[in-house]
């Protein structure tokens, strides 16, 4: 017998995937990130301290909401047409929703620094208190990658390298540093931010944060987004972990370009941590 980390309650608790069952059922054959040894491995990252009423039903009713609202965007990936995404899902439950996720993940992972703030956000989660002083969620999508011509000839039928991954991650910026959350959570194309300020300069960090990122702050109250392309595109988002996925897309190319390619990986390492991942495996890329 052991407490729920959500509602505290003694008793038998259940298995939680950190990112929703839900998710890996639309997108099979994904592998998950182990960020201690940087290694993957074909299985889902879960905890096991949520009770049967939270994981089952208030847990389980955030997860059917945004599964349902990216349901109608899945596989529209943002190529050569930049458009919007309307994302019919009210703010509040997704704000709930990713403080859940992240939470989840903190907890799946060792020395995680946010754990206790995201730990008091709990009751947030769970419905039963209102929304924490400071807490802002940021959103936008990834942009896919463009496969140039001369790429092409050496990589016979790849066109676009489009963003399939379920992230969540700390986000590193001085500018955050006040913030006692900074999560970056991606799923597919879906960038977002997750973010808990203090009062002061609060406005300042919100338009540092928009003009770095391309991502707009979402209003909790609001029933749909409509969620801008960012200034991201998948290689720009992703962190030292994705080399593999660039190995195995461009084995054939040029050194020079390779080197590239990698290079910009390892520069959007130094700004994100991924205690979290999941990515296709290489005989679903």
């Amino acid at each position: 017998m052991s407490k729920c980390a959500y509602c505290g309650t003694d008793g038998k608790n259940t298995r939680e995937h950190v990112i929703p069952d839900s998710l890996d059922k639309r997108s099979p054959g994904r592998e998950t990130f182990r960020a201690s040894n940087e290694s993957f491995f074909p299985a889902a990252q879960t905890v096991k301290d949520v009770c049967g009423p939270c994981n089952n039903v208030a847990l389980s009713r955030l997860d059917a909401a945004f599964v349902a609202a990216t349901n109608l965007h899945h596989g529209q990936w943002v190529r050569d047409k930049l458009e919007p995404a309307r994302l019919e899902l009210e703010g509040a439950s997704l704000l709930r929703w990713l403080l859940k996720v992240a939470y989840n993940s903190a907890r799946a992972s060792e020395g995680a620094s946010d754990i206790e703030a995201l730990r008091a956000c709990r009751k947030y989660v769970l419905g039963a208190s209102r929304v924490p002083s400071g807490l802002f969620v940021y959103a936008g999508l990834v942009r896919s990658y463009r496969v140039l011509p001369g790429e092409r000839e050496m990589a016979p039928g790849l066109d676009w390298i489009d963003p399939k991954q379920y992230r969540v991650g700390h986000y590193r910026d001085p500018a955050l540093k006040p913030a006692s959350i900074r999560r970056s959570l991606f799923f597919d194309q879906f960038g977002f931010l997750l973010v808990k300020l203090p009062a002061v300069n609060r406005w300042a960090i919100n338009s540092h944060i928009e003009s770095k990122t391309g991502y707009r702050r979402l209003g909790l109250g609001d029933a749909q987004h409509e969620i801008q392309v960012s200034k991201f595109d998948v290689l720009d988002a992703n962190a030292a972990m994705f080399e593999r996925y660039a190995r195995a897309h461009f084995d054939h190319l040029p050194q020079e370009k390779r080197e590239e390619i990698l290079s910009r990986l390892a520069r959007a390492s130094r700004s994100l941590d991924d205690p979290t991942a999941q990515v296709p495996a290489p005989s679903t890329r």
